[in-house]
């Protein structure tokens, strides 16, 4: 898998000098780009990061005890060590997006247990039955980052629910268990489903243009990859551009389009939510039916 778009931060010192957020109870804003040693919100409190910012943590993230994070605004939040969730949430306002990054210092850098990221809600409840109400999954990406000491395992357990777009190359290990849910989608080298877990993908997702469309441009026409797809390393706009320039394609990612320079193909297309699939294999099917027409059917 190319390694995922980088977060634009850089590494912490060896030691870091950054003030400690500690916040037990009560709602604060940020609404400046912040920098913190670590972060720890519990007891119900609330931290709004407001406006278009990045909030970096050089070291752990930990949100317990029905505290929230609220994302009111266009915001990054990079975490260098582990991000842990326990009884917690990050929830989105009307109109906000998230990019989140995480790195990770143990084997545990993202666990999320009896925990929520998605829309803002008006109860702490946490359906993971696959009729939750809609979010689209675009809103919160969250990315893995290179350079932990050992390959980190991102988790969800207990009750668990999120609503994003997981994208992790460097994971040892995406493990869902229990009665926890994913609506949205994930790419991750290992992905294991354990008890009542669920993932419920959103196929306003499929621009049918990646690499499960064997009649996009990613394929020659002998169904193989083209050499400068198996080449890409990176999903930064650095290893992008050329792509689009090589292929004369346009290449859409994490929410950009890249346009060939000299022009090029008018890209992948797109259908809507409510549109079938296209069907790529003939269907031979036969029905006996009984009081019920049939001219309403696919």
């Amino acid at each position: 898998m190319p390694l995922a778009p980088a977060s634009g931060v850089s590494d912490p010192p060896v030691i870091s000098t950054a003030p400690v957020l500690i916040q037990s109870g009560g709602s604060i804003q940020t609404t400046t780009t912040t920098r913190w040693k670590s972060v720890a919100l519990s007891n119900s409190a609330t931290r709004t990061l407001r406006g278009s910012i990045t909030a970096i943590t050089d070291e752990d993230l930990s949100i317990a005890s029905g505290a929230k994070l609220i994302i009111d605004g266009n915001v990054k939040l990079v975490v260098f060590g582990d991000t842990v969730i326990d009884g917690g949430s990050i929830e989105l306002k009307n109109g906000a997006k998230l990019n989140m990054h995480v790195r990770g210092r143990t084997l545990s850098a993202l666990d999320i247990k009896d925990g929520y990221i998605g829309e803002l809600r008006a109860n702490t409840m946490r359906d993971a039955t696959g009729t939750a109400p809609y979010m689209d999954p675009q809103r919160i990406q969250i990315f893995s980052m290179p350079g932990a000491l050992i390959p980190p395992v991102w988790t969800m357990r207990s009750n668990s629910v999120v609503k994003a777009s997981l994208y992790a190359p460097n994971l040892l290990n995406m493990a869902i268990s229990d009665t926890s849910a994913l609506y949205g989608r994930v790419a991750a080298p290992s992905v294991h489903l354990g008890g009542l877990a669920s993932v419920f993908y959103d196929s306003a997702l499929d621009t049918r243009a990646g690499y499960t469309a064997p009649d996009g441009a990613m394929w020659d026409n002998t169904q193989h990859l083209k050499t400068e797809v198996k080449l890409v390393t990176s999903l930064d706009p650095s290893s992008l551009q050329p792509i689009a320039d090589s292929l004369q394609s346009i290449v859409l990612a994490t929410g950009k389009k890249f346009l060939p320079a000299g022009g090029g193909s008018t890209g992948p297309g797109s259908l809507a939510p409510t549109d079938p699939t296209p069907r790529t294999v003939p269907v031979d099917t036969r029905y006996i039916t009984f009081g019920s027409a049939l001219d309403s059917w696919e």
